[in-house]
Order: structure tokens, then sequence, then C-alpha cells
């Protein structure tokens, strides 16, 4: 009923199973917090420092310069909100966008 486990799938479950501490999922105090404090960028300067410094700029804007070309670039800043949704929100957001989609009939190959 069920495929078969791959090889490396076994061996990725074996090593699970005998080192436990190196495959347990991150712990968050809060699963709806926001998605930006743990996806966008380093939030500790220290560690944008050493990041920068380790990478030979001085800032995030002069690696900006140096990676992405001018052309591309926006010229303005982008007109966000002050404060982001949180995944909760995000999620019941795009939820009832989804819920606007009209089930229509396909003529294509008609």
């Amino acid at each position: 009923m069920y495929a078969p486990i791959p090889a490396f799938a076994e061996n990725r479950l074996a090593g699970a199973v005998r080192h436990p501490e190196k495959y347990r999922k991150p712990k968050y105090s809060n699963m709806f917090d926001k998605f930006s404090g743990r996806h966008v960028g380093v939030s500790n300067e220290k560690e944008l420092k050493v990041m920068l410094d380790t990478i030979g700029v001085g800032s995030v804007d002069e690696l900006i310069a140096q990676v992405i070309p001018a052309s591309i670039r926006l010229k303005k800043p982008l007109a966000l909100p002050a404060e982001g949704m949180s995944e909760y929100e995000f999620a019941a957001h795009i939820r009832a966008l989804a819920d606007r989609n009209r089930t229509l009939r396909s003529f294509i190959g008609m």
C-alpha cells in the first residue's frame, strides 16, 4: 500500500534515532509570532558586524551596492506599513482572498 522508504531516508531516520539532539525541531515560544523575526536577515548587531567583516564590507547598503546592479534597484523606498502581520493574521488574510475565487467552466481544449 505504501511506497518503500528510500535508502537515503532510512539512513536519515536511523541517524535521528542514534543522535536525536541533532534533529530536534526549533522551539518557538509562540507558534504565531512574527515570521520576519525568524526568516529575514540578521537582527543581532554583533552578528551583523561579524558577517559584514567576514565578507569585507562596511554596511548592508555597501553590500547591496556591490551585489545588486543599480539598473534593477528601486529608486525610492517601498510604501510598506509600519507593522507587519503575524503568521496567524496573514493566514486569515490569504484565506479570505482565496475564498473570493470563483470556480468557472474551463474551455481549454474545446
